[in-house]
C-alpha cells in the first residue's frame, strides 16, 4: 500500500520527545493499522479500499502507543505533532491529517487557506478542557506576572 507520510514535531522540556516520535510514530501508525485491519475482518487485498476509514484509528493508536513509551521513561519534556498523510483514492488523492497539542495543518488552494486540523489548545477549546477534567486533570488559567491570589 502506497502513502507519503509528513509529520512535523515541536519538543517542549527538551527535544526527546520530538526525536522519539520521529523514530516511532510512523511504525506504530503502521502497526495498527494491521491490527485493526484484522479486528474488522479486512483481507489483505482489501487494506487499499479500506485505508481511508481505518487509517484515523491507527493513527490515534500510534500516537497513544509512543505516548505509553515514552511517558514510562519521561516525565518532564513533551511535544506537539502534525501529521499528514497522502493516499491515492480512485483519481484523486486522500489527505488524512492528526495533530497533538496546539499545533495546526493548513491546505493552500491557491484561492484559500483551510485549516484541516483541529484545534486542542486549552485556552480555545471546551472540548479539550473538558477532556482533560474528565481525565482527572486540573484546567488553570494564568497569565505571566500575576500572582494567583485568593
Amino acid at each position: 500500500m502506497a502513502y507519503s507520510y509528513f509529520a512535523v514535531f515541536d519538543g517542549h522540556g527538551g527535544k526527546q520527545a520530538a526525536q522519539m516520535c520521529r523514530a516511532a510514530l510512523e511504525e506504530k501508525m503502521v502497526d495498527a493499522l494491521g491490527i485493526i485491519a484484522k479486528e474488522e475482518g479486512v483481507e489483505d487485498g482489501q487494506l487499499e479500499e479500506a485505508f481511508q476509514q481505518l487509517i484515523p484509528r491507527a493513527l490515534v493508536r500510534g500516537c497513544e502507543a509512543v505516548d505509553r513509551e515514552y511517558c514510562g521513561t519521561h516525565k518532564h519534556a513533551g511535544t506537539t505533532a502534525t501529521v499528514c498523510l497522502l493516499h491515492k483514492q480512485g483519481d484523486g488523492v486522500l489527505l488524512t491529517t492528526a495533530n497533538v497539542g496546539d499545533s495546526h495543518a493548513f491546505v493552500d488552494t491557491h484561492s484559500q487557506v483551510i485549516m484541516v486540523s483541529v484545534d486542542h489548545r486549552l485556552d480555545t477549546s471546551r472540548e479539550e478542557r473538558e477532556r482533560v477534567k474528565s481525565l482527572g486533570g486540573t484546567v488553570a488559567q494564568s497569565a505571566v506576572g500575576e500572582s494567583n491570589k485568593g
